[in-house]
């Protein structure tokens, strides 16, 4: 139960490293590579009658590709792991 707990901390702080490293770094970067300059926060494009923001979309999609890469990868790796067969079992 602890380890649950653990887990659920851990997961908490990496989604906030993960959101702070999407908002300050990637989501310029990308504005960069699609000419947009300044803020990138008020660049919109419209879909039918409805304007989306850019920024947040982007945001939201790389975001859930970060976490969703890390907590598979990590889940990988647990169901992976080598198993230790120094152990016999005994029967009686």
């Amino acid at each position: 139960m602890v380890d649950l707990a653990v887990g659920i901390v851990i997961g908490a702080a990496f989604t906030a490293v993960v959101n702070g490293f999407v908002g300050a770094f990637l989501t310029p970067l990308v504005g960069l590579a699609i000419g947009a300059t300044g803020d990138m926060s008020r660049k919109t494009f419209t879909l039918g009658a409805t304007e989306l923001p850019c920024s947040a979309l982007l945001n939201a999609a790389i975001r859930f590709l970060l976490l969703a890469c890390a907590r598979s990868k990590g889940s990988m790796r647990a169901h992976w792991a080598p198993v230790n067969d120094t152990h016999q079992p005994t029967i009686r």
